[in-house]
């Protein structure tokens, strides 16, 4: 059945020629409905006109176009004008098509259309299937600009509507400048992750204090929830680099393991980090695990491919341990290693070592009238000093809170500690803990804690029984406002005797927060000496502003040593323009006779439309190396709106100078 919209004045002719097509449609063996604002039809030359709003349903297929005309005995279709065809959920834009039903072939001209994040222009398609075209004078992109400005160019390319496009002997242009050419590039249109769709490359060109470098990293999915990436890097009178990272990520599991390696020329050894990671959930247990190895404590700083600012690894940490959470209970079986680098040898060396090790762990329980117990037990077998320990230890814990008055709650507690290592020891603790609301804005936290050994009657050796530990410790927290938080620390040692030489007062700690505006965030810690009188530490830590936007930070940190010396950081960010951003980080170290420059990060950043472009150069003591980086925005033309909850995390939106790598 053929429908129509018009005008009234149109109508009764329009009834009439509704008769007259409804034989002549026969001829294309299936229905044809049209609608438009004027319709003319010619019996001699077999020809229909449709002009004004002119919408074609025929299958399932839908053309929208400002004019169209039918020629009915040659099967064929000219449309032109603001041309929308819409095909199996699929929608091309065009100026002109030309379309037989017979064979079903067409001829588009001027034609846009976008898939997932990928918008394809041509200067004309062919069609040679249901879903297949060739295209022609290809512009491929990110951009939904008219003009894009970053693009692949190529002659010639095919589409399979949905799934792929294929351009082949392709350009890179950023605007109107070549950067590179390939014989071929493929980009998958499923929208989900595939080679082709999630294949990435980085190029980072700079110049260090080894002379010209360049980084380079290549990453591509290897399932669903993994991601690989290959590393090489030239590093000019250093030599090369290689590493690579894998990354694996579900609901249940994670994990990542970084290699690194490289012959470092200047230096004439070989240097290399290795970092695995896993952990993994399987019902009420855990998997965890983590190393460290790296050839020197400098790794970091040489090569800082993990944006790792911490510079010097003196310690590493690996370890295992297998999990079980129960309602009451935690059961954990672990191992764990730590090494220390040794200046002297240039290598890092066992510290210790504990294998195996096993932890229970019954958490407070209520047992009557309100006292409730816990206890805790540890086996393991620790490497020390060159040999080998085997140690235990159970803690048991009874405890109760008396609240005397709404203001005052009283919270006592008794201990036994069984320690075994080469001998028994037990031990006797307690505590009396008193929490005080003295106004209601300050609390007072007094707490005493007494430990007393006792020897086994069959060990003659032993020195070491008597009292362990006879302090008091005092706590002052006070709100001032809704801005300001702070809180004291003290405690003084009631311990006198001969293999106890303490200080009577340990350092009083003060630690202030305050954060006058939402925007403006201080905090402030201080530790005192009181005998003699005099600052043992001081760290000072202000921001202002958003990190997003607009911020002015500055840290101090003073530390005691035989000579006065302190740490500075400054640091301020800000969009120079809507589209420029720069970034600046200095960190001074100081003392009486001079100030030293430790380290400087500047960022120099432009957010385009479809790519982000910045250069990064940093100068760490005598070192230096400045990158330049070009990324396309992987997610465009939704970045600002999509929840990225998901996201790589190598695609930092925020942050679009940290390592995000290049779609091709």
């Amino acid at each position: 059945m053929s429908s129509f919209s018009m005008n009234k004045s149109l109508f009764n002719k329009i009834v009439i020629f509704i008769f007259v097509l409804l034989s002549t449609f026969k001829a294309f063996a299936y229905e044809v409905d049209i609608a438009a604002d004027n319709l003319e039809y010619d019996g001699l030359r077999s020809k229909l006109n449709a002009k004004g709003n002119v919408i074609l349903y025929w299958e399932d297929k839908k053309l929208y176009a400002d004019y169209i005309e039918l020629l009915i005995d040659k099967k064929t279709l000219n449309a032109c004008g603001n041309i929308k065809f819409e095909e199996s959920g699929n929608t091309i834009y065009a100026g002109s098509i030309t379309y037989n039903y017979d064979n079903e072939s067409a001829d588009i001209k001027e034609t846009f259309s976008n898939f997932s994040s990928v918008f394809i222009r041509t200067n004309s398609m062919e069609r040679l299937n249901k879903d297949t075209y060739l295209i022609n004078d290809i512009k491929l992109s990110n951009c939904d600009s008219n003009n894009p400005h970053t693009y692949l160019k190529a002659k010639r390319g095919k589409l399979v509507m949905n799934k792929r496009v294929t351009l082949y002997f392709p350009f890179f242009y950023i605007e109107k400048i070549p950067i590179f050419f390939s014989p071929v590039v493929t980009k998958s249109l499923e929208g989900g992750r595939s080679f082709a769709s999630e294949f990435k490359v980085t190029i980072e060109p700079g110049h260090t204090s080894a002379g010209i470098s360049l980084k380079t990293r290549i990453s591509c999915p290897l399932s669903e929830n993994s991601t690989a990436e290959a590393i090489y890097d030239y590093l000019g009178a250093k030599g090369h680099g290689y590493g690579g990272n894998v990354k694996y990520s579900n609901k249940n599991k994670k994990g990542n393991i970084y290699i690194y390696t490289t012959k470092d020329l200047t230096e004439g050894k070989k240097r290399w980090a290795l970092i695995p990671y896993y952990e993994q959930r399987i019902n009420e247990w855990d998997i965890k695990s983590q190393g460290e190895f790296m050839s020197d404590e400098n790794f970091d700083y040489s090569y800082n491919h993990q944006d790792n600012w911490n510079r010097v690894n003196n310690n590493l940490k690996s370890y295992a341990s297998l999990t079980r959470h129960g309602q009451n209970t935690s059961l954990e079986i672990f191992t764990q290693r730590y090494d220390n680098y040794d200046i002297d040898k240039g290598n890092y060396k066992i510290s210790s070592l504990t294998l195996p090790a096993v932890k229970l762990t019954y958490f407070p329980k209520t047992i009557f009238l309100g006292i409730t117990h816990d206890f805790a037990f540890i086996y393991s077998r620790d490497y020390k000093q060159y040999t080998y320990k085997n140690i235990s230890s159970l803690n048991y814990t009874l405890t109760k809170a008396f609240k005397l008055s709404r203001r005052l709650t009283l919270k006592p507690a008794f201990i036994i500690t069984e320690d075994w290592c080469d001998r028994f020891i037990t031990e006797y603790s307690g505590y009396l803990n008193s929490r005080y609301r003295a106004t209601g804005w300050m609390d007072w936290n007094v707490k005493y804690s007494l430990t007393t050994k006792k020897e086994r009657k069959y060990d003659i050796f032993t020195k070491d029984s008597g009292i362990g530990t006879n302090k008091v410790f005092f706590t002052n927290s006070m709100y001032i406002g809704n801005r300001i938080t702070a809180r004291n620390v003290i405690s003084y040692n009631l311990c006198r005797n001969e293999q106890n030489n303490l200080k009577i007062w340990s350092p009083l700690v003060s630690e202030i927060v305050w954060t006058p505006k939402h925007c403006i965030t201080a905090y402030i810690t201080q530790s005192q000496f009181l005998n003699p009188f005099k600052c043992q530490s001081l760290n000072l830590d202000l921001k202002i502003g958003d990190i997003e936007k607009a911020y002015l930070k500055f840290g101090v940190f003073y530390q005691e040593y035989k000579d006065w010396r302190a740490d500075n950081i400054l640091g301020f960010g800000l969009w120079l323009t809507p589209k420029w951003r720069f970034d600046y980080n200095i960190r001074i170290n100081s003392d009486y006779s001079k100030i030293r420059v430790n380290e400087q990060d500047m960022r120099l950043y432009r957010d385009g439309h479809c790519y982000n472009l910045g250069v990064r150069c940093r100068i760490i003591g005598k070192e230096y190396e400045g990158f330049f980086k070009f990324d396309i925005k992987t997610n465009m033309p939704f970045d600002k709106k999509k929840d990225n909850k998901n996201d790589n995390d190598d695609e930092k939106i925020l942050y679009p100078w940290s390592d995000n790598p290049v779609i091709i």
